[in-house]
């Protein structure tokens, strides 16, 4: 009904995440990977990638399995997931600031 629509995914951090996502799968042989990056000030999505991946565009000779968005439907062991979660209550309570290298 004409109504914008505000996205908060940096278009450069989305070229960078989906390169590195590339690179990782490559370098370590994987089947697939997925990345998410969020702004820890306010929770929005920054970036969203997946590999491997598909050209919207064209996507007529593709199965629902090729064209599934693995960061959103696909299961994660559980620390994996509860990683961001974590560095917020870090940030929230003050145990860390945005700046704390963690090793």
């Amino acid at each position: 009904n004409g109504q914008d629509i505000d996205l908060s995914v940096d278009s450069k951090v989305q070229f960078f995440a989906y390169q590195r996502i590339r690179d990782a799968v490559a370098e370590n042989k994987a089947k697939a990977g997925s990345v998410v990056v969020l702004d820890v000030q306010s929770g929005e999505v920054l970036a969203l990638a997946n590999f491997p991946s598909y050209d919207p565009g064209n996507r007529q000779n593709l199965s629902g399995e090729q064209l599934r968005n693995r960061a959103l439907t696909d299961v994660f062991e559980p620390g994996s997931t509860m990683k961001p979660f974590i560095a917020g209550l870090a940030l929230e309570t003050h145990r860390v600031t945005p700046d704390t290298l963690v090793d």
